[in-house]
């Protein structure tokens, strides 16, 4: 190539090179638009914050905590305070070039990222359904049920659910409300799928039940347009509900036993077991009825056992803690899943410190067969439950069955893939 051609090659792309960089720079000098709604994450926690722009002052607040926020904008940047319930701090935010998201950091150091709300009925720019009570009812308790250790600001996400219009104004918060109404539900055991009014109607109520005993709760809903929400009585008969529920069950606290009071205590035992990177592996084999493995099949077989299970759970459908019955009383074994290769099933047992409720053997003998039926079912999945940290194990056997289900197959007390790694080593 002669070096006229080269040079005028060079001026061709140092102009296209100008132009990117004029319209970048045009785009930043222009003052972002931050009103509006924005789902927020920080460290595994989430809350809706709303901001309203005025020239380049913006201010907004979140339910939790009362959040409030005074910034200033310039340009894609916009840097503040934000003040709760006493507490203040700084932080700085910078919005994306296409407007939808933005990434801020707090005068402490920690971050937090955005997500523009589109529309309404969305969580984490993903839509939620509200078109039936039994909907509403699903996310509503899935979101409650998610609240742990530093995840307090879905509380704020859980109260969309509900219509406050008929509330009388008293110095309750609406975060007091929502907690006060999952308090009562989760003191019910109750399918969420029969929630269904009939059609047409604008209004429906659940008579709720607490297993074993006659203690019912009336749930109101009702329908704005196409979506519906929950209509909460006043907070002194949310108290008065929960207390009628704590009566006839009081709350298993100091009870060695708590923990597998009952077929919700066990199932939340197991699973709450596999939340953590490192698993409580004593907490989870405490859910086994191992009476009928051998020595040595419960210190080798056993722990990979409450994987198969927890993993079988998660594929079956999403765990609401609620459509668990959590009488400690029950006479009867719990069937949580049938199979024509096997069930899961949690049945009562008794202890020198008396009755727990324990998966059965004949679970222990034919859960890697279920599992197998339900291996190619992905996980039931909510953007608000965080997943479990799988073991290396499962994160090995994934891959192999990805490659080849063949190699997955049972062939003894191994599967086949585990034999070919046996005879590699």
């Amino acid at each position: 190539m002669s070096f006229q051609k080269m040079f005028v090659v060079w001026r061709c792309l140092f102009g296209v090179l100008t132009l990117l960089l004029l319209s970048v720079a045009s785009a930043s000098a222009a003052v972002a638009d931050w009103s509006g709604d924005w789902d927020s994450t920080w460290r595994d926690r989430t809350a809706r914050i709303k901001l309203v722009q005025s020239g380049d002052d913006v201010t907004g607040h979140y339910r939790l905590k009362s959040g409030q926020i005074q910034a200033k904008a310039s340009e894609r940047v916009l840097r503040g305070t934000w003040t709760e319930r006493g507490r203040h701090g700084s932080f700085v935010a910078v919005m994306a070039a296409d407007g939808k998201t933005f990434t801020a950091r707090f005068g402490s150091g920690e971050w937090l990222t955005g997500i523009r709300v589109e529309a309404d009925g969305q969580f984490q720019g993903q839509p939620v359904d509200r078109s039936s009570p039994a909907m509403v009812a699903h996310h509503f308790l899935n979101i409650m049920n998610a609240i742990g250790p530093g995840r307090m600001e879905l509380l704020s996400e859980a109260s969309l659910f509900l219509d406050f219009s008929g509330v009388v104004p008293s110095q309750v918060s609406e975060l007091d409300y929502t907690q006060a109404l999952f308090n009562v539900l989760d003191a019910m055991t109750f399918r969420i799928w029969s929630l269904q009014p009939a059609p047409g109607a604008a209004e429906y109520t659940a008579q709720l039940h607490q297993a074993g005993t006659d203690v019912t709760f009336l749930l109101d809903f009702k329908r704005s347009g196409e979506d519906w929400f929950i209509v909460p009585p006043s907070f002194t008969d949310l108290q008065s509900s929960v207390q009628r529920a704590r009566h006839e069950r009081p709350v298993l606290i100091d009870d060695k036993n708590a923990a597998l009071a009952s077929p919700r205590h066990t199932m939340q035992t197991l699973v709450r077991a596999f939340d953590n990177e490192s698993p409580a592996v004593d907490q989870a084999l405490s859910t086994l009825n191992l009476s009928q493995l051998s020595g040595l099949a419960r210190e080798y077989e056993a722990p990979r056992l409450t994987r198969y299970i927890n993993r079988s759970l998660q594929r079956i459908r999403v765990l609401t803690w609620q459509e668990i019955p959590d009488d400690p009383k029950a006479i009867g074994a719990y069937v949580h899943f049938e199979h024509p290769l096997g069930a899961i099933t949690l049945e009562p047992v008794a202890t020198d410190e008396g009755i727990i409720w324990q998966f059965s053997p004949e679970t222990l003998q034919s859960i890697r067969a279920v599992y197998a039926a339900l291996d190619n079912m992905p996980p039931s999945a909510l953007k608000y439950v965080q997943p479990q940290v799988e073991s290396l194990y499962f994160r090995t056997r994934d891959a192999v069955r990805n490659y080849s289900q063949t190699l997955v197959k049972r062939a003894g007390p191994m599967e086949i893939w585990q034999w070919l790694a046996a005879c590699r080593s």
